[in-house]
């Protein structure tokens, strides 16, 4: 009877100790997929099409440029001579003569909130080869008096240059402006008397003013060409002939015309033709997994899934500013595993939101 009975609570604790183990993984089964569901780990960033970056004008600039010139120059002298001189030169293929010119310029943009572009430049420019007169922009006019007989008068310039401003403004990667400001030329005055061939050839600097406009498109981050058209204005100066006994006074101009390329420093725009800076955009999706099941090695009621840094995951941050998105950077993770999931555990993604 005795025997019966230890039997008997034997099979009792064993039916007891099975019930308990089903209960409690039945609990543990039904409680998984909520706990799942609050299980997000983000880790990578998603790649989107290109951001378009308008170019930005701001900074530091040199370059050179070519251009065409021509103008006119009115004189008198006392007591009754006056003329004018043609500054138009025509062109000559066989020698390269004619009223080109090239020259350097380096300046300093600034671009506004509105876009529009604040600027100043300051260039200097050479003429071509001269003619066969000796003139490249310039001109020659003849005249004759009592006291010296037939004689010439010209005018060549040596160099000139500007120191002007520019207002502007700048849709993408174009610029529409208007510049004005100081200008100066260094030029040569020539009076030859024909009969005896004395000369006298003093130099001058005249001073003025200068308007024009313009416009500049940039090709490439650093690079951007312009072309422009500039109309000069010198005011009169007098020069005294010795030779000839003569003073003359003088007015002068010139209308060019331009193109330059300009080398910018700074990068002026890193996404000038549309292309991708190679970031994530701020606010773009981005992946993250789910646990779905989880399957462990035992059914003990005391189970508690890791958090998701410590399953090896390393969660990633987006570094936003307020005109670019950085790629993401995965901070330090302490990775540690306090129990072990199976590898066979099925796994889904899903989009979140990020940044």
């Amino acid at each position: 009877m005795r025997c019966r009975v230890q039997r008997f609570r034997t099979i009792v604790r064993a039916a007891i100790a099975t019930l308990a183990r089903v209960t409690w993984t039945a609990a543990f089964l039904a409680a998984a997929p909520a706990m799942a569901a609050e299980v997000s780990m983000p880790v990578k960033a998603s790649w989107l099409p290109p951001v378009v970056q308008p170019y930005d004008w701001t900074g530091l600039y040199v370059g050179a440029h070519l251009g065409y010139s021509g103008g006119r120059s009115n004189w008198s002298a006392p007591p009754d001579l006056a003329s004018s001189l043609d500054l138009y030169q025509s062109s000559d293929i066989f020698n390269g003569a004619g009223g080109y010119f090239g020259g350097l310029q380096i300046g300093y943009d600034y671009m506004l909130a509105n876009r529009v572009v604040l600027g100043l430049q300051l260039d200097a420019s050479f003429p071509g080869f001269p003619n066969r007169d000796g003139i490249s922009i310039g001109g020659t006019s003849i005249f004759s008096t009592p006291d010296i007989g037939l004689a010439s008068y010209s005018e060549s310039v040596q160099h000139f240059g500007t120191l002007r401003a520019r207002v502007g403004y700048a849709p993408a990667n174009w610029l529409f402006y208007g510049t004005g400001g100081f200008a100066w030329t260094y030029d040569k005055l020539t009076l030859t008397q024909l009969a005896d061939g004395t000369t006298d050839a003093p130099f001058l600097w005249r001073l003025g003013w200068v308007a024009g406009l313009g416009v500049e498109y940039a090709f490439a981050p650093n690079w951007s060409a312009n072309v422009e058209y500039l109309y000069t204005k010198y005011g009169n100066s007098s020069v005294m002939f010795p030779q000839a006994g003569l003073q003359f006074t003088s007015d002068f101009s010139l209308q060019q015309v331009r193109a330059g390329l300009n080398y910018r420093f700074g990068g002026g725009g890193t996404n000038v033709n549309g292309g991708s800076t190679g970031l994530p955009r701020c606010g773009s999706p981005r992946r993250s997994i789910k646990v779905s099941a989880l399957q462990t090695r035992t059914a003990s009621p005391d189970f508690r899934p890791a958090s998701p840094t410590s399953w090896g995951h390393p969660t990633p941050t987006c570094a936003c500013t307020a005109d670019s998105c950085g790629r993401p950077s995965i901070s330090a993770a302490k990775l540690r595993r306090s129990t072990p999931i199976s590898a066979s555990s099925p796994i889904r993604t899903r989009r979140t939101a990020s940044c």
